[in-house]
């Protein structure tokens, strides 16, 4: 039997849209990719390894399936996170990225809260998934090692949660080790920070006990204006113990980069919001639990 392999499962929540959140989970996997190597051991051939992510889109939208090349109308028929949920059947994976895999949405996700409702536990029907194998609709890598379990194939898994405390989010938050809550410094985009805390903490109480607040992360920030500095001091008061050191700047870049279908880290590396993804990633690296 492989090792596990796997090191966090990580939920982006927030109660509201715009707010950078599925940006951050595009740009944290494959910031995981390019800064990771050394800080996952060696692979079998003897040399360092570079992470293995999985992504797991939970929002109608699609956002993050489609910024990794995914469009359900173009894969009509193939199974997503949708149907494996509803089936309690195999989770299926696609290679988007060497090393990035996808678990995609669909919009069908919108309606799945009475078929949710209908099981034992409908906030674990998408934890259950992580004890069943996986199938491996497109790529080679999994098959190739012979590893069918998320425990197994992947070392990071990242969660787009939809932009409400529905109970798709409920069920990230039964599965998940940590919660980041990206945060625009907007005051409609602040006010539910208190309420995803909560939900938290529920969850801990009566579902898993292992997660915790990975951190609050403020994006697309406005360093020159008065308002701007005024909710980063409000912020550091209220939520000081939570706060991420690291934040992102606004920059046009990210919104050419994902118009032509790439990362911040392909089409920019070293632009202004390119350097605040990096410092992110390495922060996220840095705090990683140890075996």
């Amino acid at each position: 039997m492989a090792e596990t392999r796997l090191k966090e499962i990580l939920a982006f929540v927030n109660h509201k849209g715009g707010v950078g959140k599925t940006t951050t989970v595009q740009s944290l996997a494959t910031g995981l990719r390019r800064y990771g190597k050394g800080h996952f051991g060696l692979g079998k051939d003897g040399k360092e390894r570079k992470p293995r992510i999985l992504l797991i889109d939970l929002d109608p939208q699609s956002s993050l399936s489609f910024l990794f090349g995914w469009s359900e109308a173009e894969n009509a028929g193939h199974p997503t996170v949708y149907d494996a949920m509803i089936q309690q059947s195999r989770l299926p994976v696609y290679q988007v990225r060497e090393g990035i895999y996808l678990a995609p949405a669909s919009y069908r996700l919108i309606n799945i809260e009475p078929f949710l409702n209908q099981m034992p536990v409908p906030r674990k029907a998408l934890f259950k998934l992580f004890s069943k194998p996986m199938t491996e609709v497109r790529g080679d890598e999994l098959t190739t090692e012979g590893v069918s379990s998320i425990l197994e194939a992947f070392d990071y898994v990242l969660i787009d949660c939809p932009p409400a405390l529905s109970l798709l989010t409920h069920n990230a938050l039964s599965v998940a080790s940590g919660v980041v809550i990206p945060i625009q410094l907007e005051m409609l985009a602040t006010k539910g920070i208190a309420e995803i805390l909560n939900a938290v903490q529920e969850t801990r109480e009566d579902l898993n006990p292992d997660i915790d607040i990975r951190g609050l992360f403020m994006v697309m920030s406005n360093d020159q204006t008065r308002a701007t500095k005024q909710f980063k001091k409000y912020l550091g008061n209220k939520f000081d113990d939570y706060m991420f050191d690291s934040y992102t700047r606004r920059d046009t870049k990210m919104v050419e980069a994902q118009a032509l279908n790439q990362d911040i880290f392909s089409y920019s590396p070293y632009c202004r919001v390119g350097q605040d993804y990096e410092n992110f990633t390495k922060e996220i690296l840095a705090s990683m639990p140890k075996d």
